[in-house]
């Protein structure tokens, strides 16, 4: 401890010293460190976009994926097109086949009923996944009603005629009515519009209006089934084959143009598949590297974890690394640590405190202890846990050693004391020299810590 005490007295001695100079020569350390700090940075850029090569080669193979991603969903989208377009073509032409024209009946049910100008109205009607095709006739005030049920082979057909008395004992609706006729635009309306409920038996045809006027009830014409008409039949499926033969020739069309297109999409897929397999073979190479190193760490074992941090030292990932010292094997003293890395320049240290978080450190430096601070503008620390590298803003303190500690950063960012498994004198002081986060965030927040494991290595650029 005098020891200590008398190396301190004589560096506070110095320091009082050089004061005076120093603020003489304060701007012009000031000019040359800004100086110092744009060529710093200038050789940074420099040497990140020489060594960024795999970046390039990873922008290159990021953008032939969004390429392959962008076909594939191009081909996806055509799909659903041809589809979309298919099925209006579909209810366009089953709408076409299914429903013509008729006068429109107005909503109001107290205005006059336009009066149909024919006394025949055929009604083409979808209902329940099957076809019908009405048809409401007025001759001498009878109603005469037939449907086909297109939908069936052989088509059934069901016929029924009612008399103006037959109707209004059926519903108050047709007394309202002088004949048939006034009553037929009504009935249509609401078929035209679905209002209505159909039924099926093996028997007969059943119609059920739901009539909102004068408070009439619903009520049901049925239909009574008659014998097969293969004539009916042979109209219908003749009508059927000739629809199928148009939408087939129509589709076969849409589908060449659609098989052109995938053809043209598959040679794309494969030139970026050509691309990309030299990117794909190179980066299986550095896998196979960077798998190979911190075999021996109790830290790190991820291998995105092993990337980042040679990412973070040399993006060329052309380095060598070599364990020096681990706390697990070599014990928790400082003088440990320095005999083992003090010959050593550019030492990575990795730490893993007691609740689990992982941070450390690099410099181009080596550890000696020498009780002052080194300058190392390549320096810098990171958090694993985070994924972040934070870079030095004051190069001049890029590391500090003493008898009893190492630490990065003036302050200092994080310092390691002797028997750090234990002492509770180890501490976060970040940001300080280091910027780049929260306050503490490489130890989740807090300032003491101890260590569960420390280890240091070497790191050869090849």
């Amino acid at each position: 401890m005098e020891e200590e005490k008398e190396k301190e007295e004589i560096y506070l001695k110095k320091k009082k010293e050089r004061s005076e100079k120093e603020k003489k020569q304060f701007f012009e350390k000031e000019k040359e460190v800004n100086e110092y700090s744009h060529t710093q940075k200038t050789l940074n850029e420099m040497i990140i976009q020489e060594l960024e090569e795999p970046e390039e080669e990873e922008m290159q193979k990021t953008k032939s994926q969004n390429i392959r991603k962008k076909n594939e969903k191009k081909i996806e989208e055509k799909i659903l097109s041809i589809d979309d377009e298919r099925k209006k073509e579909e209810a366009k032409k089953e709408k076409e086949k299914n429903f013509k024209k008729m006068m429109r009946v107005k909503e109001d049910l107290d205005a006059p009923t336009p009066i149909p100008t024919e006394n025949t109205h055929s009604i083409n009607l979808q209902y329940d996944n099957k076809n019908f095709k009405l048809t409401l006739k007025h001759e001498n005030n009878n109603l005469y009603i037939n449907c086909l049920d297109i939908s069936s082979i052989p088509t059934n057909k069901y016929e029924m005629k009612y008399s103006k008395k037959d109707l209004e004992k059926i519903s108050k609706f047709f007394i309202f009515y002088d004949n048939i006729e006034d009553s037929l635009p009504e009935l249509i309306n609401q078929i035209e519009k679905k209002e209505i409920i159909i039924k099926t038996t093996s028997s007969s045809f059943q119609i059920t209006f739901k009539i909102k006027l004068l408070n009439c009830k619903d009520f049901t014409l049925e239909l009574l089934k008659e014998k097969n008409d293969i004539n009916a039949t042979i109209e219908v499926l003749c009508e059927t084959v000739h629809y199928l033969k148009s939408e087939n020739m129509e589709l076969k069309n849409k589908n060449n143009q659609f098989e052109k297109e995938i053809n043209e999409l598959k040679l794309q897929i494969e030139e970026i598949n050509e691309i990309i397999k030299p990117i794909k073979e190179k980066k299986i190479k550095i896998e196979n590297i960077v798998k190979q190193l911190f075999l021996e760490s109790k830290i790190i074992s991820e291998l995105d974890e092993k990337e980042q941090i040679i990412n973070w030292i040399n993006p060329n990932n052309n380095i060598k690394i070599t364990l020096l010292f681990q706390s697990s094997r070599d014990g928790d003293r400082i003088s440990t640590f320095y005999n083992k890395v003090s010959n050593k320049s550019s030492i990575l240290i990795i730490i893993k405190t007691a609740y689990g978080y992982r941070f450390g450190g690099y410099t181009t430096q080596n550890f000696q202890n020498t009780n002052y601070y080194k300058t190392d503008g390549k320096a810098f620390i990171f958090s694993i846990d985070k994924k972040k590298k934070y870079n030095n803003t004051n190069s001049q303190y890029a590391i500090y050693t003493s008898s009893n500690s190492f630490a990065f950063g003036g302050g200092h960012d994080f310092s390691i004391y002797d028997q750090f498994k234990i002492s509770i004198s180890n501490y976060c002081n970040f940001p300080h020299s280091y910027s780049g986060g929260e306050k503490n965030e490489i130890n989740g927040g807090n300032k003491n810590f101890t260590v569960e494991e420390c280890e240091a290595y070497h790191v050869e650029f090849e």
